[in-house]
């Protein structure tokens, strides 16, 4: 009974203590999918806008490299990451609606260095430009995507 009277006069403590430990940043994780080679695929996120105020954005990672900064696509960054040019085939969607932004990562024509580890994740960065100067803790789950090919027949 004394501990209900407490729990009634504090309740918000309550509720505060069962979100710690929530990844209450990214409210849709990208999703780990098998894609036929010379598909189009794309991986979102969803995230809550609140956590980007002030100096952060949101980035998309591939086997935990950087490769963009906002929804520009770094292709330099990309073509390292790759061993090949990405030929444009990857672009990123940003959809603001609320509290909530959809980015959404966009590959045409998947091709086998397209395969790895996909993430979002929050970036700060200096006031004068979008470069990522550090990864937050904020960070989605982990996409692997895995391009699938039929060998040719001779």
């Amino acid at each position: 009974m004394e501990t209900y009277r407490y729990l009634h006069r504090f309740p918000m403590i309550l509720i505060l203590v069962g979100l710690v430990g929530v990844n209450s940043q990214f409210l849709i994780d990208p999703q780990s999918a098998e894609v036929t080679q010379g598909a189009d695929h794309g991986l979102e996120c969803v995230v809550n806008r609140t956590y980007l105020a002030g100096y952060y954005f949101v980035a998309w990672t591939k086997d935990s490299e950087v490769f963009s900064a906002r929804n520009q696509i770094d292709k330099v960054a990309l073509e390292n990451i790759n061993g090949e040019d990405p030929e444009d085939r990857y672009t990123i969607t940003k959809i603001d609606q609320g509290n909530t932004g959809t980015y959404k990562l966009i590959i045409d024509q998947v091709k086998g260095v397209d395969s790895g580890n996909y993430q979002c994740v929050i970036c700060q960065h200096p006031p004068t430009s979008y470069e990522c100067t550090g990864i937050t803790d904020f960070k989605s789950t982990v996409a692997t995507l895995n391009v699938l090919y039929t060998p040719s027949v001779p």
